[in-house]
C-alpha cells in the first residue's frame, strides 16, 4: 500500500503539473486500450498482415509511453507519443479494426484531444496539425478506397466500438476530473492565502492585534451611528526608558505580555495597537463605569506580571471618553486627551470624560 501511494505521488500528487498529470492518465488509457482492443481483435482472426501492423504500434505505444513516464523530459515525449498516437497508432488501428463501423471516428477526435490537453505551445500547435491533417486522410483514404478497411462480423464491429466508446468517454472523465480536482485545490490555496493576507493586512506584527486602521475603520462603519461607544487609549508608562536600560528585546516582551492582557481584558476584536507604547480599545454596548472598571483591572494586574527582571515595573496611564453625539474620531480625539492628562497627573492613572 505505501509503495502505491508512492507511486500514485511520484505521477498524480498535487505537486505534479496539470497537464502532466492529465499526461499520465492519458497515456495509461491509451495503453490500456491499444493492448485490450489488439488482443480482442487477434483471438477473432485480425489476419496476419493487420497483426503484425497492429502488434507493432501497441509495442511503440508501449515504449514511448514507458519513456515518457520515467523521463525527466517528459514534454519531448508527451509531443513523441502523440505523434505517435495519431500518426502511427490510429491510422493502422482504423484500417485494421473496422474503420467507421468499429466507432474509429471516436478514436480520431480522442486523438486530438489528448494533443489538446498534453501539450502546450509550438509542440501543441504543431503536433494539432499533424492530426488534424493526418484524420483528414485517413477519412478520404476510407471513402476513396474503401477496401483498405478490414472488413468484421458485425459483432466484432459492436465489440471494437463499446472499446472505443468507453475508452473515449473514460479519457473524458479523467481528464475533466483532473483538471476539476487541480481546480479545486488551487482554489482551496488561493482562498487560504487570501484569508492569511487579509488578516496579516489588518494585524499588527508584533503583539497579534489589530492595526488601528482596521479598528477604526471598523467602529466607523458599524458604530458611527450609534452613542453607547466608548473609547479608551493606554499608554505604557515610561517605555522608552525599559528600552534604554534593557534593550529593545525587552520592550518587545513587555509589548507582546501587555498586548495579550488588555486583549483578554477588552476583548480582541475591540483592541488594536495604536502605534509605539499606544493602544486603543473601542468598546459599544458599555457604560463609561464599567469600562473604567475595567481599566482598573488591567492596571492592578500589571502589578502583579512576570515581566522577566525584579528591578522592572512597569504600569499604564488610561483615558477613556464616551462617544455620545461625537463621531469616532472625535471620541477617539477625546481619549487621547484624557490619557495625556493621566500622564500630566503623575502616570499609573485613569482619566474619563463622560460626554
Amino acid at each position: 500500500m505505501i509503495e502505491l501511494n508512492k507511486i500514485r505521488n511520484c505521477y498524480f500528487g498535487e505537486d505534479v503539473r496539470l497537464e502532466k498529470r492529465i499526461y499520465y492518465a492519458c497515456s495509461a488509457m491509451v495503453v490500456l486500450n491499444s493492448v485490450i482492443l489488439y488482443s480482442f481483435n487477434a483471438a477473432v482472426s485480425l489476419g496476419g498482415k493487420a497483426a503484425i501492423t497492429s502488434a507493432f504500434a501497441v509495442i511503440v505505444m508501449i515504449t514511448v509511453t514507458m519513456f515518457g513516464c520515467i523521463s525527466k523530459n517528459y514534454k519531448i515525449w508527451a509531443f513523441i507519443n502523440v505523434i505517435a498516437l495519431n500518426l502511427i497508432m490510429q491510422p493502422i488501428a482504423f484500417f485494421s479494426y473496422g474503420g467507421m463501423k468499429s466507432g474509429m471516428l471516436s478514436y480520431l477526435i480522442m486523438g486530438i484531444f489528448i494533443c489538446a490537453v498534453t501539450l502546450r505551445g509550438k509542440m501543441r500547435r504543431i503536433a494539432g496539425a499533424l492530426s488534424v491533417a493526418a484524420d483528414a486522410v485517413i477519412l478520404t483514404l476510407s471513402f476513396v478506397k474503401p477496401e483498405m478497411v478490414t472488413e468484421k462480423e458485425p459483432f466484432h464491429h459492436f465489440i471494437t466500438l463499446l472499446l472505443c466508446l468507453s475508452v473515449a468517454g473514460g479519457l473524458i472523465y479523467i481528464i475533466s476530473f483532473t483538471i476539476m480536482d487541480q481546480f479545486v485545490t488551487q482554489r482551496m490555496k488561493y482562498e487560504a492565502l487570501l484569508s492569511n493576507l487579509k488578516r496579516l493586512s489588518n494585524e499588527e506584527p508584533l503583539t497579534g492585534l489589530y492595526n488601528r486602521r482596521y479598528l477604526i475603520g471598523k467602529a466607523e462603519n458599524e458604530l458611527e451611528s450609534r452613542e453607547d461607544v466608548c473609547a479608551v487609549m493606554i499608554d505604557i508608562d515610561d517605555f522608552k526608558e525599559h528600552n534604554t536600560l534593557h534593550g529593545h528585546q525587552y520592550g518587545d516582551e513587555i509589548l507582546i505580555k501587555i498586548a495579550s492582557l488588555i486583549a483578554e481584558i477588552f476583548g480582541y476584536e475591540n483592541v488594536c495597537r495604536y502605534g509605539g507604547e499606544e493602544f486603543l480599545a473601542i468598546l459599544n454596548g458599555v457604560d463609561i463605569s464599567a469600562v473604567g472598571n475595567m481599566a482598573e483591572t488591567l492596571r492592578s494586574r500589571m502589578k502583579t506580571m512576570d515581566y522577566g527582571r525584579e528591578d522592572s515595573e512597569v504600569t499604564v496611564s488610561v483615558g477613556i471618553a464616551r462617544k455620545g453625539g461625537r463621531t469616532i474620531y472625535e471620541t477617539i480625539s477625546a481619549a487621547d486627551k484624557m490619557l495625556y492628562e493621566a500622564k500630566n497627573h503623575g502616570k499609573n492613572k485613569i482619566k474619563h470624560m463622560a460626554c
